[in-house]
């Protein structure tokens, strides 16, 4: 358990520091499918009148377009968190089902 503690806290020290501003558009991390700037980018265009999907920018699914037009975080402090938090819960998850199987 304190492992998976510390782990959760080097997320959020990793999270917090500035190393995601330079990764956020690497081209050998990103593709036009998992881009969070090209979804911010479609969410800005839906929510001012425009079709995101009528130009080669957005490549998106719409269920993608349409849970992220509605949860967006407002700052990147809890967006981080948020991620984190639901890392840790994935993490914890996969943990019991792997405890579960090995036994």
């Amino acid at each position: 358990m304190a492992a998976f503690g510390s782990l959760v806290a080097l997320r959020l020290l990793l999270a917090f520091s500035p190393i995601p501003e330079y990764l956020t558009d690497n081209h050998q991390l990103t593709s036009p499918l998992t881009s969070y700037t090209r979804l911010k980018e479609g969410v800005f265009l839906l929510k001012n009148g425009f079709d995101p999907y009528s130009g080669d920018l957005f490549r998106h699914s719409p269920i993608q377009l349409a849970f992220f037009s509605t949860l967006i975080p407002p700052n990147k402090y809890f967006y981080h968190l948020l991620w984190t938090a639901l890392d840790a819960i994935t993490a914890w998850n996969l943990s019991r089902i792997w405890q579960a199987r090995s036994k």
